[in-house]
């Protein structure tokens, strides 16, 4: 089984990969929209496609981080200081 730090990680890193690939996918969605609007209509979608991206991805990360860390203090027995140390320890605080 993988270390729950780890684990927060990956999911993590797996949420980032589908963030960015809405990202893209609003991007191509906007510059498309570049050759038949006009100017005024274009810069008013991509600040709407900008506040989507702002709002759902604030959601969706604080969603997982929370999740994450509830999920770690119980397979640390409950245990939040010990939680908060081990994902320290994981990413590199207290080595010499």
């Amino acid at each position: 089984m993988a270390h729950p730090a780890r684990r927060l990680y990956v999911q993590m890193a797996t949420a980032n990969a589908l963030m960015v690939l809405a990202n893209l996918a609003l991007a191509v969605f906007t510059l498309g929209g570049w050759y038949f609007m006009p100017v005024a209509v274009y810069l008013g979608l991509a600040i709407v496609a900008w506040a989507i991206r702002f709002i759902v991805f604030a959601f969706v990360r604080r969603h997982f981080a929370r999740r994450n860390w509830h999920s770690l203090i119980a397979e640390c027995g409950g245990d939040e200081q010990r939680a908060y140390a081990m994902l320290l320890q994981d990413i590199g605080y207290g080595r010499g």
